[in-house]
């Protein structure tokens, strides 16, 4: 007899792992790690876009030269996933990795695209992390790094939420790592007495 539910995988709730900042020493690790494979061609500019903009993995893979206005210096995200375009203004770390790579096709980073390329990209990742002695990150914790770094800069947070693509700035509360603003908040106590 035949169940409806019975070819149907049920997915348990997991605990969803708090997101977490790349610390500098682990990002000059990952960076350096890219150098040392050939497997991890073209990942240092994607990383270093990603650190610069808080892109998503697939905002990033399937980011068009169309998009890229270098004249202008703006990144066009059109197929977010808040379903509304928003402009992401390039840095100079951003606009010198993109200016540095060779236009082969419609695409801005050069990438294996054949089958499942997005779960490829993030097996090469956590090999990569294993390479460069970084635990317990996610490629997504990139966008973390970017918002925290952002707001330990003083920007505030709906700056951070607009560039995010985020719709609430709850949501962009999630991304920011605050152990640091804690620190810094409790020092200030002591000069004050």
């Amino acid at each position: 007899m035949y169940h409806p539910m019975s070819r149907r995988r049920l997915k348990l709730q997991e605990e969803k792992r708090p997101v977490r900042p790349l610390l500098n020493e682990e990002r000059i690790r990952i960076l350096a790690a890219c150098k040392l494979d050939p497997l991890f061609d073209g990942y240092e500019t994607i990383i270093i876009t990603a650190l610069n903009t808080g892109m998503r993995l697939m905002e990033l893979l399937t980011l068009k030269w169309d998009a890229a206005d270098l004249d202008s210096r703006v990144i066009t995200i059109v197929k977010a996933k808040g379903k509304k375009p928003w402009y992401i203004p390039m840095n100079d770390s951003v606009y010198e990795a993109i200016t540095g790579i060779e236009k082969k096709d419609e695409y801005v980073f050069q990438i294996d695209r054949t089958g499942d390329f997005r779960s490829k990209l993030e097996y090469r990742w956590a090999k990569l992390c294993r390479l460069a002695n970084v635990t317990n990150f996610r490629f997504h914790d990139l966008r973390a790094t970017c918002a925290t770094k952002l707001t330990d800069n003083k920007v505030s947070i709906r700056v951070v939420q607009t560039l995010l693509g985020h719709s609430t700035s709850q949501v962009t509360e999630r991304y920011i790592w605050v152990d640091k603003s804690l620190e810094d908040a409790v020092s200030t106590l002591e000069s004050r007495q």
